[in-house]
C-alpha cells in the first residue's frame, strides 16, 4: 500500500491470543491497520460501527465460532459490503458449501502463510473498490432517472400547455373531451362544454400588431381561469378562441357559468384607449345529447350556439338544444355582482317547439 494513504482497516479475531499477534504484525507489516477482536461479538460490534470493510475470522471460537459472525453480519441491513475471509482446519466439501452458503467470500487454511493472506487480502480491497464502483454507478443512475422522471414530466406538461396563455391547449382538451364524455357514459351524469370566441379579435390584432393579441389572449384566458368552478377546465382550443368543460352540468347550468365567464371579461379585460369597444367574447353552449356520438358532435353543437352569438351581435352567450339555438338567460342570483344590464339580446326565453331561435 502506499504509505501516503491511511491505512486500510482489517478487523482480525481469533480466540488464539498468538494467533491474533501473528495476524496482526503481518498485517501491519503490509500496511494494514489491524483491528483485533477476541471473539465474534467483539468482532461484530466493530462492524457494525462501520470500522471495517474487511474481516478475517477464525472459524472454530467459543459462543460465537466464525459462521455465526458472518451470518450476523450479512444481516445487518443498509450495511456497506464486508469481505469476509474464514481461517479454517475444517475440512470436507459440504462444510466449505455451508460456509459459502453463509456469505463467506474466501478461505485461508491454517497454518496461515503471510503471503497468501496478503494476496487474498488484495483480492478483498478489489472487491469492495467495485461493490463501492457500483454503488455510485447505482447511486448516478437514480439520479439520472430521476432527472429524466422530472424532465419528461416537465415535456409532458409542455406538449399538453399552451405557452402564450399557460392555459391547456387543444391537444390536452380532446383527450380530457375524450375522458369526460366515457364518465359521462358509464355514470350518467350530464355534461356540457361551451366554445368561446373573442369577438372582431383579428381586425384588433391586424391594427394593432400581434404583442398587442397576444396581451388580450393572456388576460382573457386569466379571466376564464378566475371566472369558472374549481372542477371546470379552461383550455385555449386555438387562435382566439377557448374551450370550457363544464363537468355534471347540463346546458342551463352551463349556461349560467359561461354568462358569469362573458361578464368577467366585459369588466375585468381592460382595453386600451386606441380601442373604441371593451374587449367582449361571444360563447357558444352545448350538452351530451342521447343521438350524439362522441365529443365531435357536442363541439359542433357548441360551434352552432356560438355563430348564433356572433349573429346576433356578439357579447353573449347562446346554447343549442336539439330544437335550435337560443340566449341564455343570466341568473337571477348573478344580476348582484355586476352593475350592468344585459342587452336585448339576452333578455332570455326558451324557444318554441319548431320556431327554432327564440332570440329578440
Amino acid at each position: 500500500m502506499n504509505g501516503s494513504q491511511t491505512p486500510a482497516k482489517v478487523v482480525v479475531v481469533d480466540d488464539d491470543p498468538v494467533s491474533l499477534e501473528f495476524l496482526a504484525l503481518h498485517l501491519a507489516s503490509a500496511g494494514f491497520e489491524a483491528l483485533v477482536a477476541k471473539n465474534g461479538q467483539e468482532a461484530l460490534d466493530l462492524v457494525r460501527a462501520g470500522k471495517s470493510r474487511t474481516v478475517i475470522a477464525d472459524w472454530l471460537m467459543p459462543e460465537m465460532d466464525g459462521l455465526e459472525l458472518c451470518k450476523a453480519i450479512r444481516s445487518i441491513k443498509n450495511l456497506n459490503y464486508v469481505y469476509f475471509i474464514m481461517l479454517t482446519m475444517v475440512q470436507g466439501r459440504h462444510r466449505l458449501i455451508e460456509a459459502f452458503e453463509a456469505g463467506v467470500d474466501d478461505f485461508i487454511s491454517k497454518p496461515v502463510q503471510p503471503e497468501e493472506l496478503l494476496a487474498r487480502l488484495q483480492v478483498g480491497m478489489r472487491m469492495i473498490a467495485i461493490q463501492e464502483r457500483l454503488k455510485q454507478d447505482a447511486r448516478a443512475v437514480a439520479r439520472l432517472n430521476k432527472e429524466l422522471a422530472a424532465a419528461n414530466k416537465r415535456l409532458q406538461r409542455l406538449s399538453a400547455t399552451d405557452d402564450l396563455t399557460g392555459l391547456p391547449n387543444r391537444r390536452y382538451a380532446m383527450l380530457r373531451l375524450q375522458e369526460e364524455w366515457a364518465l359521462a357514459e358509464r355514470s350518467g351524469q350530464p355534461f356540457a362544454c361551451a366554445l368561446a370566441d373573442v369577438d372582431a379579435f383579428k381586425d384588433a390584432n391586424d391594427t394593432h400588431g400581434h404583442p398587442f393579441g397576444d396581451a388580450v389572449l393572456r388576460q382573457i384566458g386569466a379571466v376564464l381561469r378566475s371566472s369558472v368552478r374549481g372542477g371546470d377546465v379552461i383550455c385555449r382550443f386555438g387562435g382566439d378562441e377557448f374551450l370550457i368543460i363544464f363537468r355534471n352540468q347540463d346546458v342551463h347550468g352551463a349556461g349560467v357559468g359561461a354568462e358569469r365567464c362573458r361578464r368577467g371579461v366585459q369588466q375585468q379585460a381592460a382595453a386600451p384607449k386606441l380601442l373604441r369597444s371593451p374587449i367582449t367574447i361571444s360563447i357558444g353552449v352545448a350538452q351530451k345529447e342521447p343521438d350524439m356520438a362522441g365529443p365531435d358532435d357536442l363541439l359542433q353543437s357548441a360551434d352552432k350556439a356560438l355563430y348564433a352569438a356572433k349573429l346576433s351581435g356578439k357579447n353573449s352567450v347562446w346554447a343549442w338544444e336539439p330544437t335550435g339555438p337560443y340566449s341564455v338567460v343570466p341568473a337571477a342570483h348573478l344580476q348582484p355582482l355586476v352593475n350592468l344590464h344585459p342587452p336585448a339580446a339576452l333578455v332570455c326565453h326558451e324557444p318554441e317547439p319548431g320556431k327554432g331561435c327564440g332570440r329578440k
